[in-house]
């Protein structure tokens, strides 16, 4: 057997310099559940649902990338 694994998705890495898995999209997947909620309470008020979940996620990508270019240009 080897001594050495690779490391799983959730794991810090071997090399510092690479980037975890998760962190890449955090900022989009956080922007993305938010709108999805906000999206569900909108779509309940329209008597809508999908088409309040599938605004949602539009908004909620949308914050998600001003999330992401925040966090780039820190």
């Amino acid at each position: 057997m080897d001594d050495e694994r690779q490391p799983r998705n959730n794991e810090t890495p071997e090399r510092p310099d690479e980037p975890r898995r998760t962190d890449r999209w955090q900022g989009m997947t956080t922007g993305i559940g938010m709108g999805i909620a906000l999206g569900v309470g909108l779509g309940l008020a329209m008597e809508n649902l999908g088409l309040g979940i599938a605004m949602g996620i539009a908004i909620g990508a949308g914050i998600g990338e001003m999330y992401e270019r925040q966090r780039r240009d820190e």
